[in-house]
């Protein structure tokens, strides 16, 4: 993916968000994003705020209990 980025975007400044997943902190992808000057930001460990899938159950959730 990172490799893709950046031939799709060759002269742009790329920032890719990522979760914590372990094969997405492991030498290999830092080494690669800054290889292709690519930033690498991590959301911090539990940001249910920051995921829209959590927002989404929530209200769900808030809905399905009304009934």
């Amino acid at each position: 993916m990172l490799w893709k980025l950046h031939r799709l975007n060759p002269n742009i400044p790329i920032t890719l968000i990522l979760d914590n997943a372990r094969y997405q902190k492991c030498r290999l992808v830092f080494e690669l994003a800054n290889a292709l000057n690519i930033d690498l930001l991590y959301l911090p460990s539990y940001s249910p705020n920051l995921n829209l899938i959590e927002r989404l159950w929530k209200f769900a959730l808030e809905r399905v209990s009304l009934f």
